[in-house]
């Protein structure tokens, strides 16, 4: 069963599974002025596959962990400001988070589990700044799609860091990424498929896997 509430409804609060004869499996809240998402309403949606809370006023994900059963979660364009709620989603695959004022990846730890299906998720236009939180995705073992950037504008600080990509490669213009990896020093630059070696797409680019070779003494100037 599918549930939509139209915007104008701006309904400002979950709706009941109990109203329905059926509990719905999606839901669209698409732009209703929701601000919060409370664990008892959320409760009686355990049933929902995808949810769609976009456009809303959301500042916190916590009381997701109600809903067990999505497939898809879209809290793109409200107030979010961490990742947070989803340590028990193991069926989640489609998490987007896009237009929010989350700061660091550090939240995805929650999907490190080898039960969790995450596959793809987008981030664009948030408050992302540093390199190093690219490492949180390294425990998503599912993960084939990540989008950081906003049509090359950059969308997250952290786009415009040196490290973040390598080159367009080859007649394929496939892309190959580099970031930084533990140890965080200035020489252990490594592909980004080390860190997440199921990765296809990032940013909309493909991901080709390009093994780095150890320099050489003839690489450094003056050697030889």
């Amino acid at each position: 069963m599918r549930a939509v509430v139209p915007a104008a409804c701006a309904c400002r609060h979950l709706p009941s599974g109990s109203h329905h004869a059926s509990r719905p499996r999606s839901l669209n809240l698409h732009c209703n002025l929701i601000a919060s998402l409370h664990t008892n309403q959320l409760a009686s949606l355990a049933s929902l596959t995808d949810l769609n809370l976009s456009s809303n006023h959301i500042e916190s994900m916590r009381g997701l962990h109600a809903c067990p059963s999505l497939v898809t979660l879209n809290l793109s364009t409200n107030r979010l400001r961490q990742i947070d709620g989803l340590s028990q989603a193991f069926g989640l695959r489609k998490l987007w988070l896009p237009f929010n004022k989350i700061g660091t990846l550090d939240g995805l730890v929650q999907l490190h589990s080898p039960d969790h299906q995450i596959s793809f998720i987008d981030v664009r236009c948030n408050r992302i700044a540093l390199i190093e939180d690219v490492n949180a995705l390294s425990g998503c073992h599912g993960l084939q799609e990540i989008q950081l950037d906003f049509a090359g504008k950059g969308g997250n600080k952290v786009c415009a860091h040196p490290k973040y990509l390598g080159v367009i490669t080859g007649e394929s213009a496939r892309a190959a990424v580099y970031v930084l990896k533990p140890p965080l020093t200035s020489s252990s630059i490594v592909c980004f498929v080390a860190l997440v070696p199921q990765l296809t797409l990032l940013d909309g680019s493909a991901v080709e896997f390009r093994p780095l070779t150890p320099p050489t003494r003839h690489d450094h100037p003056g050697s030889g």
